[in-house]
């Protein structure tokens, strides 16, 4: 998977890059609200 994702983050195109920098750093930033419950 790290493959994967490392593609679309150092791609040609930047707004893929960028959706998917948000978009992985949006589900760890939920799961660490979520462990400190």
């Amino acid at each position: 998977m790290l493959n994967s994702i490392k593609i679309p983050i150092y791609g040609e195109k930047p707004e893929g890059g960028y959706y998917f920098q948000i978009y992985f750093s949006n589900i760890f930033l939920w799961n660490n609200l979520q462990v400190k419950k």
